[in-house]
């Protein structure tokens, strides 16, 4: 393991400004469309409370993360970061998080986007069938990942400026429509337990950080400050979607758009306007669909990357294949996935991949650089832990 450091770079406030907008268009995407659905039932105030204590944690998970690639060459990404310091048994077991977390998101992405793109279709009077949404909807974008690099970047870009000229929009004619009253509503704390694990997937943000640590040179203050101040920008979109979906709908709207397994826009149409509708509609289709993209190429490259030894390699058709048939095949078998989905990813995927990982990487680096942890850190370290089994816990309830 190369222990020494890389030579600091100089602060640049526009390289802090950049890897905090990496951290937050990373970490916003498709699960702020489950988020209202599972924290709806304890109330505003409650989901406030379990909104800034994930925030809190992965941010923290986030901080112990970065902290490892201090110490590590230059480039190492989380299979590197694995295999160096929890060796060959590590980086196996890291391998299957990753499989499990992207192959539960995209069955998530497959299950919410397949039925928003057959409301297009309805508006032209063509006939809907969820087999036919689902075959139109991995033929346009899986078609998009078998295309290649140059241009997934460019239709993400043109999405997530869509995504992004349209929340401001949705925000301010869905304002009209808060009412206080809704905001007031309040039951007791531990009912807004269960939307834990879909927070942990809608904070998740550590895939871009040892990417981000070669972008700014290892610069810590920077690389400090991108972390809080991106997930801080993120937290604050969560609060103001929450504040506007919470205050415009009842929680019994809400949990009958949760058991039919469809984004939180659907809901939409029960209080509001056909405007506010069909322009969350249309944000729910962008926000799903660059989600969809960023994380089908990751996981296009990193199977290729597995697959590749030497001269052997295939065609990238094969490789799509394998990345999107499983989780299709999941959602043709049950249509209904979305916000199960969701939490599986993040109560099993998220908590272990960027709950606990980070914590042993964290800890395997000060064994081998012989610090001696104070016992509070210790303490503090081992509450961290602990809090991902009690995550678990959670998500195995709310399954069963």
């Amino acid at each position: 393991m190369n222990t020494s450091l890389t030579l600091s770079t100089p602060f640049s406030w526009g390289r802090f400004l950049n890897g905090s907008l990496m951290v937050f268009g990373t970490t916003v995407g498709a699960g702020m469309l489950g988020i209202p659905l599972m924290t709806a039932q304890g109330g505003f105030g409650s989901a406030m409370g379990v909104t800034l204590l994930v925030w809190l944690f992965m941010m923290i998970t986030g901080l112990l993360l970065l902290e490892v690639t201090f110490h590590m060459p230059k480039g190492a990404n989380f299979i590197t970061l694995s295999s160096h310091l929890l060796g060959k048994k590590g980086k196996w077991i890291t391998i299957a998080f990753f499989l499990f977390l992207y192959y539960a998101f995209l069955v998530a992405y497959f299950s919410g986007g397949a039925p928003l793109l057959g409301e297009c279709l309805s508006y032209f009077n063509l006939p809907r069938s969820s087999s036919l949404e689902l075959g139109l909807f991995v033929s346009l974008f899986g078609g998009i990942i078998l295309l290649g690099t140059k241009i997934i970047h460019r239709a993400n870009m043109l999405l997530s400026i869509g995504m992004l000229a349209i929340f401001p929009t949705l925000i301010v004619l869905g304002s009209e429509e808060v009412a206080l009253e809704r905001l007031l509503l309040l039951n007791p704390f531990s009912v807004s337990l269960a939307a834990i694990p879909v927070l942990f997937g809608a904070f998740g943000f550590h895939n871009v950080i040892p990417s981000l640590s070669s972008y700014l040179g290892q610069e810590k203050k920077a690389l400090r400050g991108a972390v809080i101040f991106g997930t801080f920008l993120a937290l604050a979109l969560y609060v103001i979607w929450q504040w506007l979906v919470l205050g415009t709908l009842s929680p019994a709207v809400l949990e009958g758009v949760r058991e039919r397994g469809l984004p939180v826009t659907y809901a939409l149409a029960e209080a509001s306007s056909f405007k506010v509708f069909a322009l969350g509609q249309v944000f729910a289709f962008l926000a799903l669909t660059t989600s969809f993209l960023g994380v089908s190429f990751s996981l296009v490259d990193f199977i290729k990357d597995g697959l590749e030894h030497g001269k052997r390699s295939f065609p990238r058709f094969f490789y799509v294949f394998l990345a999107l048939f499983p989780p299709l095949l999941c959602v043709w078998i049950n249509p209904h996935l979305f916000d199960r989905a969701l939490g599986i990813a993040g109560g099993f995927g998220e908590t272990l991949l960027n709950g606990v990982l980070p914590v042993l990487l964290f800890l395997k680096v000060q064994a081998l650089r012989k610090t001696d942890l104070k016992k509070r850190h210790k303490t503090f370290l081992g509450a961290l832990l602990f809090f991902c089994v009690w995550v678990i816990f959670i998500e195995v309830s709310h399954l069963l």
